[in-house]
């Protein structure tokens, strides 16, 4: 499998926010569920560009 990671910057940018707001806001609510997490982040932004 490839590696989805996102920068957190990258992140941010796409969702009109800051770094440090996503880091504060987000911080360790994905510990153990990552892999679930980006399946369900990829998911709705691939939904969201075939709105577009």
């Amino acid at each position: 499998m490839a590696d989805r990671r996102v920068p957190i910057a990258e992140v941010a940018r796409q969702v009109g926010n800051f770094p440090e707001v996503i880091h504060q806001r987000y911080h360790g609510c994905i510990d153990g569920h990552e892999e679930a997490v980006k399946a369900k982040i990829t998911k709705a932004l691939e939904e969201v560009v075939d709105v577009a």
